[in-house]
């Protein structure tokens, strides 16, 4: 093999193992998906090995003071949303139910008009989600009239 050759075939193997590790990581992505593993190694946040961020892993009451401060002009104090401004009402158990831990995290730093975008530590969006989570409202289940 020639030392032109040689060089092309290295070029190729640290393009691929660059294009790798990206999508080894989804660019950063934290997702709702699990990842198995990282490449390189050490480049991922060990958090995206459990699950990504989640509710679970926050303090809700941490979470109530960043709602309180950031969140609860547009969406109202208890989550239920301002009838005004037509926001998602967070209470709802279909809402609830509709959106996964990874994609308010996604929305959250993202932002989606007119909502701008929040740059939260991974600590702060766990609070913030376990607050979201403890919003919601059980249904009300109509009593049944019975024999």
């Amino acid at each position: 093999m020639t030392s032109t050759a040689s060089f092309h075939v290295a070029a190729l193997a640290a393009f691929a193992s660059l294009a790798l590790a990206a999508l080894g990581c989804n660019a950063g992505d934290l997702g709702d998906a699990p990842i198995e593993r990282c490449v390189p190694e050490g480049a991922c946040d060990e958090s995206m090995f459990h699950g990504g961020i989640s509710a679970a892993q926050g303090d809700a009451t941490n979470g109530a003071a960043i709602f309180a401060k950031d969140c609860a002009r547009c969406h109202g104090e208890a989550g239920k949303g301002l009838l005004e401004a037509r926001r998602v009402d967070m209470t709802s158990p279909a809402w609830q139910a509709s959106m996964r831990d990874g994609t308010i995290v996604k929305l959250t730093r993202a932002g989606k008009a007119p909502m701008p975008a929040y740059t939260y530590a991974d600590q702060e969006l766990k609070d913030l989600l376990a607050h979201i989570r403890r919003l919601e409202v059980a249904p009300v289940t109509p009593a049944r009239k019975g024999y």
